[in-house]
C-alpha cells in the first residue's frame, strides 16, 4: 500500500511532461507563409527577378514578372531577409513573424552609366555599299553652330549649297534641291520646304544632337518622296538620373563684324523626365570685300525651341515647341528692273550700289 501511494504522483509527472513535451513539439511546426510585393522607388514599378533570401534558413525566391514573391514553411520568430537586384543596392530588412503575413518592399532602382567603348578598325571595306548615310560628329557639329543647316551639311561629300544671299542657303543633294531633298526633324517631315529661290529651310539645326544626310535607296525606309536625299535632325533623350547640364558657344566673325551665340540647358529627373530649354541669337552685318561693301547682305537670326518629355522603361513621349524668326538681306546691286540692267552688273567691277556699312 505505500509503494502504490509512492509511485502514484511519479505517474501523474510523467503523463504531465509528456502532454508538455506534445504541445511544445506541436508549436514548433514551421507552416507559416510571408508573402510580398518589390517596387522601385522612382515609379512605383514592380521589379522583376529580385532575389529575397532568408538568413537563418538559407531560403531564396525570386520576385514575379508582377515583383511578387512567396516564401512558405517558415517558423515563427525574427527573420532577416536579404532583398536583391540588378542597380540596386542590397537591402535588408528584419521582421518579427507570429503568424502568416505580406509585406511591400521599396528599393532604390537606379541607372548606372558605363564608360563608352570605341571600337577601331584599320581593316578596309571591299564591299561598295548601295546606300549612304553620314553623320556629322560633336566637334564637326559645334564648329559649324554659327552656320545654317545647309552650310553645315555642305561638309559631306556630294552635298553642296545654293546661296541667293548671307542667310538664303539651300541644300543640293545630287544636283537636287527644294521638294526633292527632305527634312524629318525627330521622325516629322518638315511639310514647308517647298523652297523658292529666296527661300530657305525654316528649322534651327542646334536644337538637335544629330545631324545626319541619308543619300540612296536607304531614303525609301522614311519617305520615296525625295530622291535627291534626306536630312535627319534627331534629339536625345538624357539619361533618367537626376541631373543639370547645358552648353554655351560663341563665334565672332570679322568680315562682317558678326556674332552668334547658342546657349542649352537640360535639366533631368530620376523618373525619366527632363526638361530642355535651346536658343540661338546670330547678328551679322554687312559683308565685305577687298575694295567695297557689299551692301544689304546683313542678317538676324532669333531662335528659341523648348523640350519636355519622359524617357523610362515603360513609356517614352516628347513634346517639342519651336521659335524661328530671321531677317535676311540680299545684295541690293543683284535687283534688276531690265535686261540692260543685268549686263551692267555682270560686266561692272563693283556692285552698281554701294551704301555705307549697315
Amino acid at each position: 500500500m505505500y509503494i502504490n501511494t509512492f509511485f502514484n504522483p511519479l505517474k501523474t509527472v510523467a503523463s504531465s511532461l509528456f502532454l508538455l513535451a506534445t504541445c511544445l513539439l506541436y508549436a514548433q511546426d514551421c507552416n507559416l507563409m510571408l508573402e510580398g510585393k518589390i517596387v522601385s522607388l522612382h515609379d512605383n514599378a514592380p521589379l522583376e527577378a529580385a532575389v529575397v533570401q532568408v538568413k537563418e534558413t538559407n531560403q531564396n525566391v525570386l520576385s514575379s514578372k508582377d515583383g511578387r514573391f512567396v516564401i512558405d514553411q517558415l517558423c515563427a520568430g525574427r527573420l532577416t531577409l536579404i532583398f536583391s537586384h540588378l542597380n540596386c543596392e542590397d537591402q535588408i530588412e528584419h521582421i518579427d513573424l507570429v503568424s502568416s503575413t505580406s509585406i511591400n518592399i521599396v528599393m532604390d532602382h537606379h541607372v548606372e552609366l558605363l564608360d563608352e567603348v570605341i571600337i577601331n578598325t584599320d581593316i578596309p571595306n571591299d564591299v561598295a555599299p548601295t546606300t549612304q548615310l553620314i553623320q556629322l560628329t560633336e566637334e564637326e557639329k559645334e564648329r559649324y553652330s554659327g552656320d545654317g543647316l545647309a552650310k553645315t551639311i555642305a561638309q559631306f561629300s556630294g552635298v553642296s549649297t545654293l546661296s541667293t544671299g548671307s542667310g538664303l542657303v539651300k541644300p543640293i543633294i545630287h544636283g537636287m534641291f527644294g521638294s526633292r531633298v527632305g527634312i524629318i526633324y525627330d521622325q516629322t517631315v518638315l511639310e514647308n520646304q517647298q523652297w523658292g529661290q529666296d527661300h530657305a529651310p525654316n528649322i534651327d539645326s542646334n536644337a538637335f544632337d544629330n545631324i545626319r544626310v541619308v543619300k540612296g535607296a536607304a531614303t525609301l525606309q522614311y519617305t520615296g518622296d525625295n530622291p535627291g536625299g534626306l536630312v535627319l535632325l534627331e534629339s536625345k533623350a538624357p539619361t533618367a538620373i537626376d541631373d543639370l547640364f547645358g552648353k554655351t558657344i560663341l563665334n565672332a566673325t570679322s568680315n562682317n563684324n558678326g556674332l552668334s551665340l547658342l546657349s542649352s540647358l537640360t535639366k533631368s529627373y530620376d523618373n525619366g523626365t527632363y526638361i530642355k530649354a535651346q536658343g540661338t541669337y546670330k547678328n551679322y552685318g554687312d559683308s565685305r570685300a577687298p575694295y567695297y561693301v557689299l551692301s544689304n547682305t546683313a542678317l538676324n537670326e532669333n531662335n528659341l525651341s523648348l523640350t519636355v518629355g519622359k524617357n523610362d522603361r515603360q513609356n517614352e513621349w516628347k513634346l517639342f515647341m519651336s521659335v524661328f524668326n530671321n531677317e535676311v538681306g540680299i545684295l541690293r546691286s543683284s535687283h534688276v528692273g531690265s535686261v540692260r540692267d543685268l549686263y551692267q552688273s555682270i560686266t561692272s567691277d563693283t556692285p552698281r550700289v554701294i551704301a555705307a556699312y549697315s
